[in-house]
């Protein structure tokens, strides 16, 4: 995290808690303007789709609207080494069905828009 004097790890965790619990107006304050995400094969978006904090924004809400009581908590950390920050997060919620269903597929042309997009 160079440039940054005094970085509060706890503050950081404490964000990234609140977008994945609704608050998703602040990816744009804690997601970094061009990003790569690694997410499983199956029943996930194209990961080709999610690069930036409002593409990154939009999948969350996306995931969260399939669940109804959608909550996410730190178990476990955090804790640091050097630039990195490692937490356990745990997630609850009950299905209740996706608006929309993720398949991988191949990935759009750079033209279209990704395929899970709401």
């Amino acid at each position: 995290m160079d440039g940054i004097n005094t970085f509060d790890t706890k503050m950081l965790v404490d964000h990234w808690l609140a977008m994945w619990n609704g608050d998703l107006a602040i990816a744009e304050r804690i997601i970094a303007p061009s990003l790569r995400v690694h997410l499983p094969a199956f029943g996930m978006p194209p990961e080709e789709g999610i690069n930036d904090p409002e593409s990154m924004a939009r999948w969350i809400g996306l995931f969260r609207s399939s669940f109804s009581s959608a909550s996410f908590h730190c178990e476990l950390g955090p804790f640091t080494d050097g630039d990195h920050v490692i937490s356990r997060f745990r997630f609850t919620g009950t299905w209740k069905g996706a608006a929309r269903r993720w398949h991988r597929r191949q990935p759009a042309p750079q033209s279209a828009s990704p395929a899970w997009t709401p």
